[in-house]
């Protein structure tokens, strides 16, 4: 079993597998063919994937806008659990005799 039938083992549909120096003077094809046919693949110390910039983006938006199910995003759990009839005595803005908390803690 060769180099590229050892890498291309257990990755479904991927039947090329370039190395590093095959990918590095032939730059422009393997751009064409992520464009045409699909992901390519490259194999060094680790395995890399080139991919239109579409296409990459087009699968991250989803798992950023997705929530885990039961999950909700802060500001929807915020505004449903807001506390409701419950009157807050706020203190003025303008009294001056208004405590300022964590102020010359050390004076205390």
């Amino acid at each position: 079993m060769g180099k590229e039938e050892e890498s291309n083992r257990g990755k479904p549909d991927h039947p090329r597998v370039w190395i590093v120096a095959e990918a590095q003077s032939k730059l422009s094809d393997i751009l064409r063919l992520a464009a045409e046919e699909g992901p390519q693949h490259i194999d060094a110390d680790r395995s890399f994937v080139v991919v239109p910039a579409e296409t990459w983006y087009a699968r991250e938006q989803p798992q950023r806008q997705s929530q885990p199910e039961g999950r909700k995003h802060m500001g929807q759990w915020l505004f449903e659990n807001m506390p409701r009839g419950i009157d807050l005595e706020l203190p003025s803005r303008q009294d001056p005799e208004r405590p300022i908390p964590f102020l010359n803690q050390e004076d205390e």
